[in-house]
């Protein structure tokens, strides 16, 4: 990743905090919500910087790459997952990141909502079906993401 790019990460970060901190300042907010909202935050910063650190130590400078893994790189509607095998992909370690709604899975590796793997304190991984009805009800978001497969 490149120094400009990585300081632009870092900067848009660091001014979402500053927006989340003021809303907890003027108490007009969900406090909880803005809570998961500054951990997701400094979760993402903390990876920013490892993930940067990381590339630094190599040679010669690598450019941030955006392609998906291998093995997501066909949609497979028909691949089943149990909710234990939902867990390893979580978006660590290698792993892709995954998320089931409403029974479908869906791949959030690339997906800018879902920086490191976390959406507003969610973690991927898991069946998020209440998390996504209670926020996103009647939204078309999940429309723009790679099915993978279905929730058994």
């Amino acid at each position: 990743m490149n120094q400009s790019l990585f300081l632009d990460l870092i900067s848009k970060t660091v001014r979402e905090i500053h927006k989340d901190i003021e809303k907890l300042k003027a108490c007009n907010c969900n406090k909880q919500k803005v809570l998961d909202n500054l951990y997701s935050h400094a979760q993402m910063l903390d990876r920013y910087i490892e993930f940067y650190k990381s590339r630094s130590e190599q040679s010669p400078p690598r450019v941030l790459s955006i392609s998906r893994p291998p093995e997501t790189q066909e949609e497979n509607s028909d691949r089943t997952f149990t909710l234990q095998e939902l867990e390893q992909y979580n978006g660590q370690n290698g792993n892709p990141a995954y998320v089931a709604v409403n029974g479908v899975v869906y791949d959030v590796t690339n997906s800018g909502s879902w920086p490191s793997a976390t959406h507003f304190g969610l973690i991927a991984g898991r069946d998020l079906t209440p998390q996504y009805t209670t926020c996103h009800a009647g939204s078309l978001n999940l429309g723009r993401l790679p099915v993978v497969g279905k929730l058994i």
